[in-house]
């Protein structure tokens, strides 16, 4: 008994099994099989590879046939196929941001994104497997947040399927807080945003608006949102401050008129 097996042009030769006989061959995989008593079985597995030049969303449909010498009453059934979906390869995983510097206790949200052989691109920061190269710099959650633990530098890796992605990551100490604009003058009921840019020990300046604790002086003259959004409220002056651990910075004036 034999069987031929043509391999479709959208796949790659990975290997091939019988439960008896033996095969051979990588784009035509040709098998001799040896005698198959009647109701007898024998199983081939037959494994192929996607090609990444194969088109998204093409069905890909595989034929085996076999063959005997002895006469076959019923030659309809003397061939199978199966057929697969192609769906687009993950090529490679970029990690943003790169290069990013945080403060001992500062957070950063990673993202991963996917690169496939269709061109498209994806978030797969939820589903990655996250990594720090060293923890005792800088950890990461399960869903890509990095908290800088000390001084020094670390990679931040995302994987999946065996394919992985990284980025250089720092942390160094947060030496001082600048505020723009430091004098504002506001209508009640109108607003302005205030821009906090840190300076580390390690000679990089980045606005850190959103890792910052801000503070009015009187939040029912002017309040101040977490992201650093002043609402003026009532006529009167206050005085807007942002803080990080030990640097905190000089105040910005607010005037509402």
């Amino acid at each position: 008994m034999g069987l031929s097996d043509v391999l479709p042009a959208d796949v790659a030769f990975q290997s091939v099994t019988p439960s008896s006989g033996s095969c051979s061959g990588t784009g035509t995989v040709l098998c001799s099989l040896g005698s198959i008593p009647s109701g007898g079985t024998v199983n081939v597995a037959l494994v192929e590879q996607l090609k990444p030049t194969a088109p998204t969303g093409a069905t890909i449909t595989n034929t085996a046939t076999v063959n005997s010498p002895t006469i076959d009453s019923n030659s309809a059934n003397n061939s199978g196929s199966a057929g697969t979906t192609a769906a687009a390869a993950l090529q490679s995983i970029t990690v943003t941001p790169a290069n990013k510097t945080l403060a001992p206790n500062m957070t950063q949200q990673y993202t991963a994104t996917g690169h496939y052989s269709d061109n498209t691109v994806r978030d797969l920061s939820a589903s990655a497997a996250w990594s720090s190269s060293s923890a005792a710099i800088a950890t990461v959650s399960p869903s890509g947040v990095v908290t800088g633990k000390a001084a020094g530098t670390t990679t931040i890796g995302a994987s999946v399927g065996g394919v992985t992605g990284a980025a250089s990551g720092q942390v160094s100490p947060l030496r001082s807080i600048t505020l723009r604009p430091l004098v504002n003058i506001v209508r009640a009921g109108g607003t302005r945003t205030l821009t906090a840019t840190g300076r580390f020990a390690n000679g990089v300046s980045a606005n850190i608006t959103n890792q910052v604790t801000w503070v009015s002086t009187n939040s029912g003259i002017a309040g101040v949102s977490p992201q650093g959004l002043v609402t003026a409220q009532s006529p009167g002056g206050v005085a807007v401050f942002a803080v990080f651990g030990n640097a905190f910075t000089l105040p910005a004036g607010v005037l509402v008129l």
